[in-house]
């Protein structure tokens, strides 16, 4: 009967039971037959119409040895799909659709034998197939996130994979499976394609496997990494972890038995930490790459991540003081922006602005600003080349969200959008998507320490220096918003001196910002002027250090004509605001003002200068001859300015004013 059943079976089918060799059942570690292999690719590869076929009857076969737990048989299948897809892959369109059902059987049985053993076939469908037909096929599409899905799920830190509880060596063993799964995925082309980015589904699996408290771990991970990729060695997670379990309990358990919890404890850090250098690989192959807008994705994707573990009141910051920049959250980000290609490093940090200036406006969101505004801040800290980055744009953002914690600015202010590429999804809801604002009566601590983080941020900025006007550019910007309007009716610097408190109320009304008397003073527009001045303090005082500047390009100092219209700050209501703006002041005598722009030099009148010239007709000549060989010069504009004036004239105000104290 058998004999008849196999005459009557199609030809393909009977090339493929060929295939597999004679073994009991839960035979593990089986091979196909070669012979009977090398024939059936040579006739699926030479009759395209059968390669289908082929793809549909092992389905069909998986589906009932998986049912029957005959692994030996699975894996053969697997074997023989791996060696048709390197044979030949322009057909793996054709029959793609089959191989996916394949891993969907197999992934849902749960068995990490045949788990294990799908990784390797994976590896090459990863390599080999179409990108075109995730965009093309829409059913394809859904098959193969629901397969990317599966495998990330396998190496989750808080999915548990059944029901009943797992070992610890069997947990490590189903995360590192995951893991070398995900690392397919992103060393596939299909990543870079926007139907293909699973990002969303990748990079927080891969986050969870290297969370910890330990800051120390993060750096050992990737010193790990670096040292493996520089010598091009990959290990097995569950082999190297078999083995030295083996090997170690072997050796001590015979020498002292009481070693062998200790050893165990080792073994267990050993496999964790393994763990932890196969996830930081996959992370860095995901934003190694040249592509803008999957490094966008990506790092909204870490961002996402980390506004998750903020909402779950873990602790990814480290509290100290404000220059204080270490924990988990910044660490991460500065390691992803390493990675990322010098040209494409601003987006991170552009990704991560924008995601500051949209966050709600309640005190709820507090503690994920902050630890947005600490990853900010730390990146600008930091030696990293952000060569592309529009330093006035940022600064105008950190200007805003300042004057929006105080209650004075407009929610919703500007959005900094990076180049994302011309095939990024954009979430035209994400962007003019209202934004939540519930006023606060009383600063609370977390409000005060993003003020602080905010203002820190504004000065660690001028790290990055890219062209010669860049630091006083940005002061002016500044400082612009403390100079009432030429049309307001405080018309002159003087009259601003003589009448501070006008001048404080053309720059509210100028600027729109109202000051709610029912709440805290911290809620004022002195706190404001406060800490824009503290802030261009802190400005010259990171730009003075050249080593620090990233790009160690020269720039030009800031003149004293951008401190122009300013002088009324000294007669201020406030006395913290005057101190704040000597403070400023002083600061930039100190490290801008060079022994030559002390000195004055007297003009010679015009009319010497005249005389002198028709003394001799032969200087005038010669003179003449030189003026027309030269290019025509345009008129110098005149350096005179009347800082100093005003400024003695705001001092004298103030020594009538306060000659009683």
């Amino acid at each position: 009967m058998h004999a008849i059943r196999q005459k009557c079976r199609p030809k393909h089918q009977v090339l493929i039971l060929k295939c597999y060799p004679k073994t009991t059942k839960g035979a593990v570690d089986v091979k196909p037959n070669s012979s009977e292999l090398s024939y059936l690719l040579f006739y699926a590869t030479t009759r395209r119409s059968k390669v289908q076929k082929v793809g549909e009857f092992l389905e069909k076969k998986t589906a009932s040895d998986v049912w029957r737990a005959r692994i030996g048989n699975v894996q053969v299948t697997l074997q023989i799909l791996a060696a048709l897809i390197e044979k030949a892959p322009r057909d793996l369109p054709l029959y793609a659709p089959y191989v996916l059902k394949i891993f969907n059987i197999i992934l849902r049985a749960q068995d990490v034998t045949m788990v294990e053993s799908s990784i390797p076939t994976f590896q090459v469908f990863c390599e080999n197939h179409d990108m075109a037909s995730l965009s093309a096929d829409q059913e394809y599409l859904h098959q193969y996130e629901e397969i990317v899905r599966i495998y990330a799920s396998f190496a989750s830190t808080r999915t548990q994979i059944s029901s009943n509880p797992q070992s610890a060596p069997v947990a490590i063993r189903w995360r590192g499976l995951g893991l070398q799964a995900v690392k397919s995925v992103a060393s596939s082309e299909a990543l870079a394609t926007v139907a293909g980015r699973q990002l969303d589904v990748i990079v927080p699996i891969l986050l969870e496997n290297i969370w910890t408290d330990n800051e120390e771990f993060i750096d050992i991970l990737q010193q790990r990494s670096e040292t493996e990729e520089h010598i091009g060695m990959e290990k097995s997670l569950s082999k190297r972890r078999a083995s030295n379990a083996t090997a170690r309990t072997a050796d001590e358990a015979g020498e002292n038995g009481t070693a062998l919890p200790g050893t165990t404890a080792d073994v267990d850090k050993l496999a964790e930490e393994n763990i932890g250098v196969l996830a930081t690989q996959c992370l860095k192959q995901i934003f190694v790459v040249n592509n803008r807008a999957q490094v966008h994705g990506a790092t909204t994707a870490v961002l996402k991540f980390i506004a998750d573990r903020v909402s779950q009141k873990e602790s990814v910051i480290e509290n100290g003081p404000n220059d204080n920049c270490k924990g988990w959250a910044p660490r991460i980000f500065e390691m992803i922006a390493r990675w990322t290609p010098v040209q494409d490093r601003y987006v991170i940090l552009v990704t991560a602005m924008d995601s500051l200036v949209r966050a709600d406006q309640v005190e709820a969101t507090l503690m994920q600003q902050l630890v947005l505004a600490t990853m900010v801040d730390a990146l600008l800290k930091s030696d990293i080349n952000l060569i592309g980055l529009s330093v006035m744009d940022v600064l105008l953002g950190l200007v805003q969200h300042i004057l929006i914690v105080l209650q004075l600015g407009n929610v919703g202010g500007p959005h900094l959008q990076p180049d994302n590429g011309a095939d990024e999804k954009v979430d035209t809801g994400a962007l003019h998507g209202s934004i939540t604002s519930e006023p606060a009566l009383v600063p609370t601590g977390t409000r005060k320490d993003l003020l602080a983080r905010l203002q820190n941020c504004l000065g660690d900025l001028a790290t990055h220096v890219y062209y010669a006007d860049q630091i006083s550019d940005m002061v002016s910007a500044i400082l612009l918003r403390l100079k009432p309007p030429a049309l307001s009716p405080v018309p002159s610097t003087a009259a601003a001196i003589e009448d501070p408190k006008s001048a404080t109320e053309a720059l509210l009304s100028s600027t729109n910002m109202t000051e709610d008397p029912n709440t805290d003073g911290f809620f004022s527009f002195d706190t404001a002027k406060i800490t824009a001045l503290e802030s261009i303090k802190l400005i010259l005082l990171v730009a003075s250090h050249k080593t620090m500047t990233a790009g160690n390009l020269g720039r030009n100092r800031v003149p004293i004509k951008t401190w122009e219209g300013t002088q009324w700050l000294l007669r201020d209501t406030d006395g913290r605001v005057r101190r704040a703006y000597a403070d400023a002041l002083l600061t930039w005598l100190d490290r801008e003002v060079t022994n030559v722009d002390q000195q004055i030099f007297d003009e010679k009148p015009k009319g010497l200068a005249k005389s002198a010239r028709d003394e001799s007709f032969t200087n005038l000549t010669k003179r003449a001859v030189s003026n027309a060989s030269k290019a025509e010069k345009p008129s110098r504009p005149s350096l005179r300015t009347t800082f100093s004036q005003l400024l003695h004239l705001a001092i004298y105000e103030n020594a009538l004013q306060f000659v009683d104290y």
